[in-house]
């Protein structure tokens, strides 16, 4: 067996953050915390929340800062593509980056969410092939969604509900161009078009943050509407870890519900892997997905 590759210095030492806006609630900080310290690492993950004007600037400024690498979250997993210098394909073909790696004095660009949407759909998988999805919202994570179910669960049919219908047929243009062979469309977002498209769907997916955070009372769809008790409900929304979204699908018979932890430890390892060319240890990734059940 070949010998383990040496991490660098500034690897182990570095800092690691989160990018986004109102994040004050997220568990990437517990996350890697663990992981750092199983490995006895002494770099630190810090929350970044910037309001826009201030993201370009503290990109740049990064390297110098010792900055390693960065998640990215929302409003800004489309809005910091113009600010890097390269795209890794996983980026590209989605459209939208959750992940930045520090290569010198170069930002380069990924998407580790279409690991963490594998990830977390993986038990389902028979289930999903060649059925139909609705996507609840249109912005960064809708697109690795998207572009994850086309790409890698080769679902026939997928709806976007959008409040800006011209965003989400943009989002649509784009994974279009790369996935062609399925039927991709978007409705504005009304509670009798959502519930024509509930009927047939296979999968329920909730992309907004509708549930979590400040609004971990709401839900994206209305009191009232029928889900198929067949039907897979995905809410990323991983805490609380029963959102509103996954209560109404239960009281609605479903079965086959999923949250967004296993989804969130997924793509932070494939970040992780990212910055340091390192899996989570196994206890860890053991230990992170029994943390989601406390949640």
């Amino acid at each position: 067996m070949p010998p383990r590759m040496s991490i660098p210095a500034n690897v182990r030492n570095g800092i690691y953050g989160l990018l986004g806006r109102g994040i004050g609630h997220s568990m990437s900080p517990a996350i890697f915390r663990r992981v750092f310290d199983t490995l006895r690492w002494p770099a630190v993950y810090t929350l970044c929340d910037l309001p826009p004007g201030r993201v370009c600037s503290f990109l740049h400024a990064g390297a110098d800062a010792g900055f390693v690498g960065l998640n990215v979250t929302t409003p800004y997993k489309t809005r910091v593509i113009n600010d890097l210098d390269e795209l890794d394909s996983s980026a590209a073909d989605v459209g939208a980056v959750n992940t930045v790696a520090v290569r010198g004095r170069r930002l380069v660009g990924y998407n580790t969410d279409v690991a963490g949407v594998v990830a977390a759909l993986r038990p389902h998988r028979a289930t999903l092939r060649g059925g139909s999805a609705v996507i609840l919202g249109a912005g960064g994570a809708a697109r690795a969604v998207l572009s994850t179910l086309l790409g890698n669960f080769c679902m026939q049919r997928v709806t976007l509900v959008a409040r800006r219908p011209q965003q989400a047929r943009q989002v649509v243009k784009h994974v279009k161009t790369r996935v062609s062979r399925s039927a991709i469309d978007v409705i504005p977002w009304r509670p009798e078009g959502i519930a024509a498209r509930l009927d047939s769907a296979a999968l329920v997916v909730n992309a907004t943050p509708l549930g979590g955070g400040d609004h971990w009372r709401l839900s994206p769809l209305p009191d009232g509407v029928a889900i198929s008790p067949a039907t897979v409900v995905f809410d990323l929304v991983y805490r609380p870890r029963r959102t509103r979204l996954l209560r109404q699908a239960q009281r609605s018979g479903c079965q086959r519900l999923v949250g967004g932890w296993p989804m969130l430890v997924a793509q932070a390892e494939a970040s992780f892997t990212v910055w340091t060319k390192r899996r989570f240890p196994a206890v860890v990734r053991r230990r992170l997905l029994d943390m989601g059940e406390s949640l």
